[in-house]
């Protein structure tokens, strides 16, 4: 009994030995190391504001992408009237609109190139920087109420610090919309500057005479 145990131990033990080195060899290859930060950096050439024209001359698109990824593209048509989409840049391609996008750098900006589709391309050519600096929580689409006539009010803030505020009467038709931006935490549209802050539901406007608007977030 002690001469079979002793050879059983003789046995294990000449195993481990001839499994120790595999083991040893497997253990010193670490795993493959993937970065969030490298996979989802925005290069800086895609980084700022661009312009483009659709092929029949009739609209005019405009393509802004922040540092953090935030990409807002707005389509504006000859009537003047904005179709804005909110949208991403991440993994080396612009999303937007359900649809997904490769970048190839040109001289004057970049193309994009709709994957699955590459006759659908886009020209762009930079128009200006995206250094505004907007907070995540105030770019999107907001309304609100006017208290004086009680008409809908629709605000949009691009990551770009572009505005636009759109007011509605009471039947529902757009009265007017004004252009602005939105720097250093206020949002200045036509004459007026108002004080914004963050809430639950979305923002409030603040102007001079305190006067507050709240703005629930639609997108």
């Amino acid at each position: 009994m002690n001469t079979l145990l002793r050879s059983t131990m003789v046995i294990s033990a000449a195993l481990l030995g001839a499994f120790a080195p595999a083991r040893a060899q497997f253990r010193s290859v670490p795993p493959p190391v993937i970065g969030v930060s490298r996979v989802s950096r925005v290069p800086g050439w895609a980084v700022g504001a661009f312009r483009s024209r659709d092929r029949d001359g009739g609209r005019t698109i405009e393509l802004t992408i922040s540092r953090n990824g935030d990409a807002v593209t707005r389509i504006s048509d000859r009537r003047g009237k904005d179709d804005v989409t909110n949208g991403s840049f991440r993994d080396g391609q612009l999303r937007s609109g359900g649809r997904r996008y490769d970048l190839e750098r040109t001289g004057r900006g970049f193309r994009t190139v709709e994957v699955g589709n590459r006759r659908n391309t886009t020209e762009y050519v930079r128009t200006g920087e995206a250094d505004a600096d907007v907070p995540d929580w105030a770019v999107g689409t907001f309304e609100g109420r006017n208290r004086a006539e009680n008409w809908r009010i629709r605000l949009e803030i691009s990551a770009s610090g572009r505005s636009v505020t759109y007011v509605y009467d009471q039947d529902n038709h757009e009265s007017s919309h004004t252009e602005g931006t939105f720097r250093d935490g206020k949002l200045t549209t036509g004459r007026h500057t108002f004080r914004v802050e963050r809430t639950r539901a979305g923002i409030d406007t603040i102007g001079s005479d305190g006067d507050r608007t709240s703005y629930r977030r639609v997108r």
